[in-house]
Protein backbone atom coordinates (compact mmCIF):
# COMPACT_ATOMS: atom_id res chain seq x y z
CA UNK A 1 0.00 0.00 0.00
CA UNK A 2 1.33 3.44 -1.03
CA UNK A 3 1.91 6.41 1.35
CA UNK A 4 -0.85 8.31 -0.79
CA UNK A 5 -3.41 5.29 0.05
CA UNK A 6 -2.54 5.03 4.12
CA UNK A 7 -3.43 8.61 4.31
CA UNK A 8 -6.79 8.19 2.31
CA UNK A 9 -7.54 5.60 4.39
CA UNK A 10 -6.39 7.10 7.65
CA UNK A 11 -9.05 10.49 6.90
CA UNK A 12 -6.01 13.18 7.51
CA UNK A 13 -3.08 14.60 5.70
CA UNK A 14 -1.29 17.78 6.52
CA UNK A 15 0.27 20.37 4.01
CA UNK A 16 3.95 21.33 5.54
CA UNK A 17 6.10 24.04 4.06
CA UNK A 18 9.14 23.14 5.00
CA UNK A 19 11.90 26.13 4.42
CA UNK A 20 15.28 25.66 4.51
CA UNK A 21 18.49 26.62 2.10
CA UNK A 22 20.84 24.12 2.52
CA UNK A 23 20.95 21.06 0.56
CA UNK A 24 21.76 18.92 3.01
CA UNK A 25 19.09 19.80 5.69
CA UNK A 26 16.48 18.97 2.29
CA UNK A 27 17.98 15.93 2.46
CA UNK A 28 17.82 14.91 5.81
CA UNK A 29 14.35 15.61 5.73
CA UNK A 30 13.43 13.80 2.60
CA UNK A 31 13.92 10.19 4.39
CA UNK A 32 10.75 11.85 6.93
CA UNK A 33 8.61 12.54 3.94
CA UNK A 34 8.95 9.03 2.38
CA UNK A 35 8.11 7.35 5.50
CA UNK A 36 5.11 5.04 4.80
CA UNK A 37 3.05 6.02 7.78
CA UNK A 38 3.45 9.93 7.81
CA UNK A 39 0.37 11.77 6.88
CA UNK A 40 1.87 14.93 5.70
CA UNK A 41 2.47 16.56 2.26
CA UNK A 42 5.90 18.47 2.11
CA UNK A 43 6.48 21.20 0.04
CA UNK A 44 10.05 22.67 -0.12
CA UNK A 45 10.91 26.15 -0.31
CA UNK A 46 14.98 26.88 -0.90
CA UNK A 47 14.70 30.90 0.41
CA UNK A 48 12.13 33.23 2.16
CA UNK A 49 11.45 34.82 -0.93
CA UNK A 50 10.20 31.34 -2.66
CA UNK A 51 8.23 30.91 0.99
CA UNK A 52 6.26 34.30 0.60
CA UNK A 53 5.42 33.14 -2.69
CA UNK A 54 3.99 29.88 -2.22
CA UNK A 55 1.93 31.49 1.10
CA UNK A 56 0.31 33.62 -1.39
CA UNK A 57 -1.32 31.20 -3.22
CA UNK A 58 -1.34 28.04 -0.90
CA UNK A 59 -2.12 27.28 2.39
CA UNK A 60 -0.69 25.22 5.15
CA UNK A 61 -1.19 23.52 8.39
CA UNK A 62 2.27 23.83 9.49
CA UNK A 63 5.50 25.44 8.56
CA UNK A 64 8.72 24.22 9.67
CA UNK A 65 11.72 26.35 9.12
CA UNK A 66 15.65 27.28 10.08
CA UNK A 67 16.43 30.65 11.47
CA UNK A 68 18.60 32.08 9.54
CA UNK A 69 18.38 31.90 5.87
CA UNK A 70 20.40 33.68 2.38
CA UNK A 71 17.75 36.26 2.11
CA UNK A 72 16.47 36.64 5.30
CA UNK A 73 15.63 35.57 8.83
CA UNK A 74 12.24 33.00 10.00
CA UNK A 75 10.95 36.04 11.43
CA UNK A 76 10.29 37.88 7.86
CA UNK A 77 7.54 35.04 7.46
CA UNK A 78 5.62 35.95 10.32
CA UNK A 79 4.34 39.33 8.64
CA UNK A 80 2.79 37.21 6.02
CA UNK A 81 1.21 34.67 8.55
CA UNK A 82 -2.15 34.53 10.61
CA UNK A 83 -2.68 31.69 11.92
CA UNK A 84 -0.30 29.07 10.91
CA UNK A 85 2.01 27.50 13.46
CA UNK A 86 5.62 27.71 12.87
CA UNK A 87 8.22 25.14 14.20
CA UNK A 88 11.57 26.43 14.10
CA UNK A 89 14.73 24.53 13.80
CA UNK A 90 18.02 25.77 14.01
CA UNK A 91 21.80 24.57 14.24
CA UNK A 92 22.92 26.08 16.89
CA UNK A 93 20.74 26.73 20.87
CA UNK A 94 20.27 30.77 21.60
CA UNK A 95 18.06 31.39 24.54
CA UNK A 96 17.79 34.90 23.28
CA UNK A 97 16.67 34.11 19.73
CA UNK A 98 14.56 31.41 21.35
CA UNK A 99 12.82 34.02 23.30
CA UNK A 100 11.98 36.36 20.59
CA UNK A 101 11.05 33.43 18.17
CA UNK A 102 8.01 32.42 21.16
CA UNK A 103 7.01 35.98 21.53
CA UNK A 104 6.88 36.78 17.76
CA UNK A 105 4.18 33.54 17.86
CA UNK A 106 6.22 30.51 17.07
CA UNK A 107 5.22 27.01 18.18
CA UNK A 108 8.54 25.33 18.78
CA UNK A 109 11.85 25.84 18.97
CA UNK A 110 14.10 22.89 18.39
CA UNK A 111 17.78 22.62 18.08
CA UNK A 112 19.44 20.36 15.40
CA UNK A 113 22.03 18.18 15.97
CA UNK A 114 24.53 16.32 13.90
CA UNK A 115 22.92 13.09 14.67
CA UNK A 116 19.76 14.28 13.30
CA UNK A 117 17.72 12.85 16.55
CA UNK A 118 15.62 15.59 16.32
CA UNK A 119 14.19 13.92 13.26
CA UNK A 120 12.51 11.53 15.57
CA UNK A 121 10.70 14.09 18.17
CA UNK A 122 9.66 16.41 14.63
CA UNK A 123 6.70 14.43 13.39
CA UNK A 124 5.35 14.43 17.55
CA UNK A 125 6.25 18.23 17.21
CA UNK A 126 4.24 18.65 14.10
CA UNK A 127 1.42 16.68 15.36
CA UNK A 128 1.16 18.73 18.84
CA UNK A 129 1.24 22.24 16.34
CA UNK A 130 -1.76 21.19 14.34
CA UNK A 131 -3.44 19.67 17.09
CA UNK A 132 -3.29 23.06 19.30
CA UNK A 133 -4.21 24.65 16.22
CA UNK A 134 -7.60 22.72 16.27
CA UNK A 135 -7.82 23.15 19.20
CA UNK A 136 -7.88 27.20 19.40
CA UNK A 137 -9.96 27.00 16.27
CA UNK A 138 -12.22 25.27 18.53
CA UNK A 139 -12.05 27.38 21.39
CA UNK A 140 -12.74 31.02 19.35
CA UNK A 141 -15.76 29.53 17.65
CA UNK A 142 -17.39 28.46 21.07
CA UNK A 143 -16.27 31.53 22.29
CA UNK A 144 -17.44 33.61 19.42
CA UNK A 145 -21.12 30.93 19.93
CA UNK A 146 -20.85 31.41 23.39
CA UNK A 147 -20.69 35.45 23.22
CA UNK A 148 -23.59 35.67 20.68
CA UNK A 149 -25.90 33.41 21.98
CA UNK A 150 -29.58 34.94 22.56
CA UNK A 151 -29.81 32.73 25.96
CA UNK A 152 -27.67 33.81 29.10
CA UNK A 153 -25.01 31.28 29.90
CA UNK A 154 -23.40 30.74 32.95
CA UNK A 155 -19.88 29.10 34.14
CA UNK A 156 -19.92 28.44 37.98
CA UNK A 157 -17.49 26.60 39.79
CA UNK A 158 -17.11 22.91 40.36
CA UNK A 159 -17.84 22.67 44.37
CA UNK A 160 -19.23 25.40 46.34
CA UNK A 161 -16.66 28.00 47.91
CA UNK A 162 -17.04 29.60 51.27
CA UNK A 163 -20.04 31.53 50.36
CA UNK A 164 -23.25 29.10 49.87
CA UNK A 165 -23.56 28.00 46.41
CA UNK A 166 -20.91 27.78 43.35
CA UNK A 167 -19.26 30.99 42.75
CA UNK A 168 -20.28 32.40 38.96
CA UNK A 169 -17.06 32.79 36.82
CA UNK A 170 -18.57 33.66 33.66
CA UNK A 171 -21.92 35.28 32.10
CA UNK A 172 -22.28 36.18 28.37
CA UNK A 173 -23.67 39.49 27.14
CA UNK A 174 -27.18 37.85 26.97
CA UNK A 175 -27.15 37.06 30.92
CA UNK A 176 -26.22 41.00 31.04
CA UNK A 177 -29.10 42.15 29.05
CA UNK A 178 -31.53 39.86 30.97
CA UNK A 179 -31.11 40.26 34.16
CA UNK A 180 -29.48 43.70 34.40
CA UNK A 181 -26.34 42.55 36.16
CA UNK A 182 -22.75 43.61 34.46
CA UNK A 183 -20.12 41.13 34.14
CA UNK A 184 -18.32 42.50 37.08
CA UNK A 185 -21.47 42.54 39.54
CA UNK A 186 -22.36 38.92 38.53
CA UNK A 187 -18.66 37.44 38.99
CA UNK A 188 -17.58 35.83 42.38
CA UNK A 189 -21.14 35.92 43.10
CA UNK A 190 -24.03 32.89 43.36
CA UNK A 191 -26.79 32.38 41.53
CA UNK A 192 -28.90 33.10 44.45
CA UNK A 193 -28.65 36.69 43.87
CA UNK A 194 -31.19 35.55 41.21
CA UNK A 195 -33.67 34.33 43.83
CA UNK A 196 -36.80 35.87 45.04
CA UNK A 197 -40.18 35.66 46.73
CA UNK A 198 -42.04 33.58 43.92
CA UNK A 199 -38.78 31.32 43.02
CA UNK A 200 -39.91 27.23 43.33
CA UNK A 201 -37.83 25.89 46.26
CA UNK A 202 -39.20 22.31 44.40
CA UNK A 203 -37.42 23.59 41.03
CA UNK A 204 -34.12 25.11 43.59
CA UNK A 205 -33.98 21.45 45.52
CA UNK A 206 -34.21 19.66 42.15
CA UNK A 207 -30.82 21.81 41.27
CA UNK A 208 -29.17 20.98 44.51
CA UNK A 209 -29.74 16.61 44.24
CA UNK A 210 -28.39 17.08 40.96
CA UNK A 211 -25.42 19.10 41.63
CA UNK A 212 -24.83 16.71 44.30
CA UNK A 213 -24.84 13.69 42.22
CA UNK A 214 -23.27 15.50 39.32
CA UNK A 215 -25.59 15.29 36.59
CA UNK A 216 -26.98 17.31 34.28
CA UNK A 217 -30.70 18.88 35.04
CA UNK A 218 -33.52 20.73 33.66
CA UNK A 219 -36.25 23.12 35.33
CA UNK A 220 -38.41 25.75 34.97
CA UNK A 221 -38.33 28.97 37.28
CA UNK A 222 -39.13 32.11 38.46
CA UNK A 223 -35.45 34.80 38.38
CA UNK A 224 -35.33 38.63 39.57
CA UNK A 225 -33.59 41.30 37.87
CA UNK A 226 -31.33 43.79 39.44
CA UNK A 227 -34.11 45.94 39.23
CA UNK A 228 -36.63 43.26 41.53
CA UNK A 229 -38.60 42.54 38.31
CA UNK A 230 -39.49 38.69 37.94
CA UNK A 231 -38.78 36.34 35.19
CA UNK A 232 -39.41 32.90 33.99
CA UNK A 233 -36.52 31.31 32.74
CA UNK A 234 -35.93 27.67 31.17
CA UNK A 235 -32.77 26.56 33.29
CA UNK A 236 -30.37 23.74 31.84
CA UNK A 237 -27.52 22.83 34.06
CA UNK A 238 -24.26 20.80 32.93
CA UNK A 239 -21.52 19.24 34.21
CA UNK A 240 -18.09 19.56 32.15
CA UNK A 241 -15.37 17.15 33.21
CA UNK A 242 -11.71 16.61 32.48
CA UNK A 243 -10.53 13.30 30.73
CA UNK A 244 -10.51 11.77 33.92
CA UNK A 245 -13.80 11.76 34.76
CA UNK A 246 -13.69 14.68 37.31
CA UNK A 247 -16.38 18.04 37.44
CA UNK A 248 -14.34 20.81 36.25
CA UNK A 249 -16.99 23.38 36.11
CA UNK A 250 -20.85 23.53 35.47
CA UNK A 251 -22.26 25.27 32.86
CA UNK A 252 -25.83 27.11 33.01
CA UNK A 253 -27.87 27.87 30.09
CA UNK A 254 -30.91 29.97 30.58
CA UNK A 255 -33.69 30.69 28.58
CA UNK A 256 -36.22 33.52 28.88
CA UNK A 257 -39.57 32.23 28.30
CA UNK A 258 -41.98 34.68 30.15
CA UNK A 259 -43.72 35.21 27.25
CA UNK A 260 -44.46 31.76 26.84
CA UNK A 261 -45.56 31.22 30.40
CA UNK A 262 -48.04 34.64 29.95
CA UNK A 263 -49.52 32.81 27.39
CA UNK A 264 -49.95 29.80 29.32
CA UNK A 265 -51.71 31.48 31.66
CA UNK A 266 -53.78 33.19 29.00
CA UNK A 267 -54.76 30.00 28.06
CA UNK A 268 -55.20 28.24 30.84
CA UNK A 269 -57.61 31.10 32.07
CA UNK A 270 -59.64 31.60 28.94
CA UNK A 271 -60.22 27.72 29.28
CA UNK A 272 -61.29 28.16 32.67
CA UNK A 273 -63.87 30.80 31.24
CA UNK A 274 -65.06 29.18 28.10
CA UNK A 275 -65.19 25.89 30.77
CA UNK A 276 -67.63 28.49 32.92
CA UNK A 277 -69.13 29.80 30.07
CA UNK A 278 -70.28 26.35 28.32
CA UNK A 279 -71.83 25.31 31.92
CA UNK A 280 -74.09 28.85 31.65
CA UNK A 281 -74.48 27.72 27.84
CA UNK A 282 -75.35 24.52 28.57
CA UNK A 283 -77.89 25.21 31.17
CA UNK A 284 -79.80 27.91 28.92
CA UNK A 285 -79.62 25.38 26.12
CA UNK A 286 -81.29 23.03 28.11
CA UNK A 287 -84.09 25.20 29.08
CA UNK A 288 -84.18 26.81 24.87
CA UNK A 289 -84.74 23.38 24.59
CA UNK A 290 -87.24 23.00 26.85
CA UNK A 291 -89.54 25.72 26.69
CA UNK A 292 -88.61 26.57 22.61
CA UNK A 293 -89.73 23.20 21.78
CA UNK A 294 -92.82 23.49 23.61
CA UNK A 295 -93.52 26.87 22.04
CA UNK A 296 -92.54 26.61 18.80
CA UNK A 297 -94.42 23.57 18.73
CA UNK A 298 -97.42 25.23 19.72
CA UNK A 299 -96.89 28.04 17.83
CA UNK A 300 -96.50 26.14 14.59
CA UNK A 301 -99.64 23.75 15.57
CA UNK A 302 -101.81 27.02 16.00
CA UNK A 303 -100.42 28.75 12.73
CA UNK A 304 -101.14 25.25 11.14
CA UNK A 305 -104.61 25.10 12.64
CA UNK A 306 -105.29 28.48 11.68
CA UNK A 307 -104.50 28.18 7.77
CA UNK A 308 -106.85 25.40 7.72
CA UNK A 309 -109.72 26.39 9.69
CA UNK A 310 -110.90 28.92 6.76
CA UNK A 311 -110.03 25.81 3.79
CA UNK A 312 -111.52 23.45 6.19
CA UNK A 313 -114.74 25.84 6.65
CA UNK A 314 -115.06 26.66 3.39
CA UNK A 315 -114.94 22.89 2.02
CA UNK A 316 -117.71 22.24 4.52
CA UNK A 317 -120.09 25.44 3.70
CA UNK A 318 -120.33 24.21 0.41
CA UNK A 319 -120.41 21.07 0.52
CA UNK A 320 -123.35 21.37 2.59
CA UNK A 321 -125.30 24.41 -0.02
CA UNK A 322 -124.71 21.63 -2.82
CA UNK A 323 -126.43 18.57 -0.67
CA UNK A 324 -129.51 21.33 0.39
CA UNK A 325 -130.17 22.81 -2.84
CA UNK A 326 -128.86 20.38 -6.16
CA UNK A 327 -130.29 17.64 -7.07
CA UNK A 328 -127.12 15.00 -7.71
CA UNK A 329 -126.96 11.59 -7.73
CA UNK A 330 -126.75 9.01 -4.28
CA UNK A 331 -123.01 8.39 -4.92
CA UNK A 332 -121.76 11.77 -5.25
CA UNK A 333 -124.31 12.93 -2.29
CA UNK A 334 -122.28 10.19 -0.22
CA UNK A 335 -119.08 11.56 -1.11
CA UNK A 336 -120.04 14.88 -0.25
CA UNK A 337 -120.76 13.55 3.44
CA UNK A 338 -117.77 12.21 3.79
CA UNK A 339 -115.97 15.51 2.54
CA UNK A 340 -117.99 17.89 5.00
CA UNK A 341 -117.63 15.20 7.64
CA UNK A 342 -113.74 15.71 7.27
CA UNK A 343 -113.99 19.17 7.40
CA UNK A 344 -116.27 19.39 10.57
CA UNK A 345 -113.23 16.97 12.27
CA UNK A 346 -110.45 19.91 11.30
CA UNK A 347 -112.76 22.34 12.39
CA UNK A 348 -112.76 20.76 15.51
CA UNK A 349 -108.93 20.15 15.88
CA UNK A 350 -108.54 23.76 15.70
CA UNK A 351 -110.82 24.39 18.28
CA UNK A 352 -108.74 22.10 20.58
CA UNK A 353 -105.34 23.67 19.79
CA UNK A 354 -107.03 27.02 20.84
CA UNK A 355 -108.11 25.56 24.38
CA UNK A 356 -105.05 24.06 25.03
CA UNK A 357 -103.43 27.45 25.04
CA UNK A 358 -106.58 29.67 26.80
CA UNK A 359 -106.35 26.52 29.43
CA UNK A 360 -102.68 27.03 30.02
CA UNK A 361 -101.41 27.61 33.56
CA UNK A 362 -99.41 30.76 34.06
CA UNK A 363 -96.91 31.02 37.06
CA UNK A 364 -95.38 34.75 37.08
CA UNK A 365 -93.29 36.07 39.61
CA UNK A 366 -92.23 39.67 40.74
CA UNK A 367 -88.50 39.83 39.87
CA UNK A 368 -85.65 42.19 38.64
CA UNK A 369 -85.12 42.34 34.59
CA UNK A 370 -81.23 43.53 34.65
CA UNK A 371 -80.56 39.82 36.30
CA UNK A 372 -81.94 38.10 33.50
CA UNK A 373 -79.89 40.68 30.90
CA UNK A 374 -76.74 39.97 33.33
CA UNK A 375 -77.22 36.33 32.71
CA UNK A 376 -77.55 35.90 29.19
CA UNK A 377 -74.89 38.64 28.01
CA UNK A 378 -72.00 36.83 28.74
CA UNK A 379 -72.74 33.61 26.96
CA UNK A 380 -73.41 35.65 23.87
CA UNK A 381 -70.53 38.09 24.34
CA UNK A 382 -68.15 34.88 23.65
CA UNK A 383 -69.65 34.06 20.55
CA UNK A 384 -69.44 37.78 19.45
CA UNK A 385 -65.55 37.99 20.32
CA UNK A 386 -64.58 35.30 18.59
CA UNK A 387 -66.54 36.76 15.21
CA UNK A 388 -64.71 40.18 15.77
CA UNK A 389 -67.62 41.78 16.99
CA UNK A 390 -67.61 44.43 20.33
CA UNK A 391 -70.28 44.28 23.04
CA UNK A 392 -71.02 47.00 25.01
CA UNK A 393 -73.57 46.98 27.55
CA UNK A 394 -75.59 49.49 30.15
CA UNK A 395 -77.41 48.03 32.94
CA UNK A 396 -79.51 50.09 35.02
CA UNK A 397 -78.59 51.06 38.24
CA UNK A 398 -82.10 50.54 39.76
CA UNK A 399 -83.71 47.28 39.94
CA UNK A 400 -86.46 47.00 37.10
CA UNK A 401 -88.93 44.90 38.81
CA UNK A 402 -91.77 43.64 36.42
CA UNK A 403 -94.01 40.51 37.15
CA UNK A 404 -92.52 37.96 34.66
CA UNK A 405 -91.69 33.79 33.86
CA UNK A 406 -88.02 34.22 34.41
CA UNK A 407 -87.36 30.96 31.82
CA UNK A 408 -89.52 32.42 29.39
CA UNK A 409 -87.40 36.14 29.13
CA UNK A 410 -84.76 34.45 29.55
CA UNK A 411 -85.22 32.64 26.48
CA UNK A 412 -86.69 35.82 24.38
CA UNK A 413 -83.48 38.32 25.67
CA UNK A 414 -81.58 35.35 24.40
CA UNK A 415 -82.94 35.21 20.66
CA UNK A 416 -82.96 39.06 20.63
CA UNK A 417 -79.15 39.40 21.21
CA UNK A 418 -78.11 36.66 19.50
CA UNK A 419 -80.38 37.90 16.21
CA UNK A 420 -78.22 41.09 16.98
CA UNK A 421 -74.59 38.75 16.64
CA UNK A 422 -76.01 36.95 13.76
CA UNK A 423 -77.19 40.48 11.87
CA UNK A 424 -73.32 41.77 12.11
CA UNK A 425 -70.28 41.05 10.62
CA UNK A 426 -66.44 41.54 11.71
CA UNK A 427 -65.61 44.66 13.13
CA UNK A 428 -69.40 45.43 13.94
CA UNK A 429 -70.96 47.01 17.66
CA UNK A 430 -73.99 46.21 19.34
CA UNK A 431 -75.24 48.25 22.45
CA UNK A 432 -77.43 46.18 25.18
CA UNK A 433 -78.99 48.64 27.52
CA UNK A 434 -82.16 48.52 30.55
CA UNK A 435 -83.33 51.38 31.74
CA UNK A 436 -86.74 52.67 32.89
CA UNK A 437 -89.17 55.19 31.13
CA UNK A 438 -92.12 55.91 32.96
CA UNK A 439 -94.02 53.23 33.97
CA UNK A 440 -92.28 51.29 31.23
CA UNK A 441 -89.12 48.72 31.82
CA UNK A 442 -87.54 49.03 28.42
CA UNK A 443 -84.26 46.56 27.02
CA UNK A 444 -82.65 47.89 24.22
CA UNK A 445 -80.61 46.03 21.42
CA UNK A 446 -79.13 47.97 18.47
CA UNK A 447 -76.46 46.30 16.06
CA UNK A 448 -74.43 47.93 13.27
CA UNK A 449 -75.47 45.09 10.76
CA UNK A 450 -77.43 45.21 7.53
CA UNK A 451 -80.53 46.40 8.92
CA UNK A 452 -84.16 44.96 7.78
CA UNK A 453 -86.08 45.85 4.70
CA UNK A 454 -89.01 47.86 5.27
CA UNK A 455 -91.37 45.51 3.25
CA UNK A 456 -90.21 43.32 5.88
CA UNK A 457 -90.24 44.72 9.34
CA UNK A 458 -93.70 43.36 9.53
CA UNK A 459 -93.10 39.74 8.11
CA UNK A 460 -90.29 38.89 10.78
CA UNK A 461 -92.47 38.11 13.52
CA UNK A 462 -94.37 35.71 11.17
CA UNK A 463 -93.76 32.24 11.29
CA UNK A 464 -91.43 30.72 8.87
CA UNK A 465 -90.34 33.66 7.69
CA UNK A 466 -86.71 34.73 7.99
CA UNK A 467 -84.13 36.88 6.24
CA UNK A 468 -81.32 34.79 6.84
CA UNK A 469 -80.12 31.74 4.65
CA UNK A 470 -80.38 29.20 7.22
CA UNK A 471 -83.44 30.38 9.33
CA UNK A 472 -86.22 28.99 10.41
CA UNK A 473 -88.45 31.79 11.06
CA UNK A 474 -89.82 31.12 14.40
CA UNK A 475 -87.15 32.80 17.03
CA UNK A 476 -88.59 36.39 16.75
CA UNK A 477 -92.32 35.11 16.78
CA UNK A 478 -91.35 32.82 19.80
CA UNK A 479 -90.23 36.13 21.24
CA UNK A 480 -93.02 37.98 20.31
CA UNK A 481 -95.19 35.77 21.87
CA UNK A 482 -93.23 35.73 24.84
CA UNK A 483 -93.43 39.23 24.88
CA UNK A 484 -97.40 39.74 24.85
CA UNK A 485 -97.56 36.94 27.62
CA UNK A 486 -96.27 39.29 29.60
CA UNK A 487 -98.29 42.29 28.49
CA UNK A 488 -95.00 43.88 26.81
CA UNK A 489 -94.62 45.00 23.05
CA UNK A 490 -92.03 44.51 20.73
CA UNK A 491 -90.61 47.23 18.41
CA UNK A 492 -88.23 47.60 15.95
CA UNK A 493 -86.53 50.16 14.23
CA UNK A 494 -84.47 49.12 11.47
CA UNK A 495 -82.23 51.28 7.89
CA UNK A 496 -81.10 48.46 5.58
CA UNK A 497 -76.88 49.09 5.47
CA UNK A 498 -77.04 50.79 9.00
CA UNK A 499 -78.43 48.90 11.61
CA UNK A 500 -81.75 47.68 13.56
CA UNK A 501 -82.90 48.30 17.16
CA UNK A 502 -85.06 45.94 18.54
CA UNK A 503 -86.88 47.39 22.31
CA UNK A 504 -88.81 44.95 24.70
CA UNK A 505 -91.17 47.30 26.79
CA UNK A 506 -92.95 45.63 29.67
CA UNK A 507 -95.45 47.17 32.10
CA UNK A 508 -94.07 47.51 35.31
CA UNK A 509 -96.84 46.26 37.07
CA UNK A 510 -100.47 44.84 36.32
CA UNK A 511 -102.75 42.36 37.71
CA UNK A 512 -103.74 38.52 37.38
CA UNK A 513 -107.06 39.53 35.93
CA UNK A 514 -105.70 41.82 33.21
CA UNK A 515 -103.03 38.93 32.87
CA UNK A 516 -106.01 36.57 32.16
CA UNK A 517 -108.17 38.42 29.97
CA UNK A 518 -105.57 39.95 28.00
CA UNK A 519 -103.61 36.51 27.40
CA UNK A 520 -106.57 34.97 26.23
CA UNK A 521 -107.18 37.85 23.52
CA UNK A 522 -103.37 37.85 22.36
CA UNK A 523 -104.48 33.63 21.76
CA UNK A 524 -107.69 34.25 19.89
Amino acid sequence: MTTAEKKKMSGKSYRVLVIEDGSTDQVALRPLVREESAPYDYVFAGSIAEAKKILKSQKYDVIISGYRLGDGTVFDIFETLTDTPVIIVTGSGNEEVAVKAMKAGAYDYIVRDHKLNYLKVLPLTIENAIRRKRSEERLLLLESAVTSANDAIIILEAEPGEQRGRSILYVNEAFTKMTGYTFEEATDRTLRMLRGPETSLTALNKIRVALEQHKPVRVELVNYRKDGSKFWVECNIVPFSDEGGSCMHWVSVQRDITERKKAEEERERLMMEIESINADLTELNQELETIGAERTMSLMALTVADRIRNPASMIGGRCRRILNKEVISDSLRQSLQYIMEGAEKLDSIVSDFEMLLKERQYKFKNDDFNRIVEKVFPVIEKEASCKGIKMEVSISNDALRINMQKDLLRVAVFHVIKNAVEACIEGGTIMVKTYREADTIVLSVSDSGYGIPEEDVENVFKPFFSTKERGFGMGLPLVKQIVSEHLGTLVIESKPGIGSTFKLEFPVRWTDEKLNGDCLSVCD
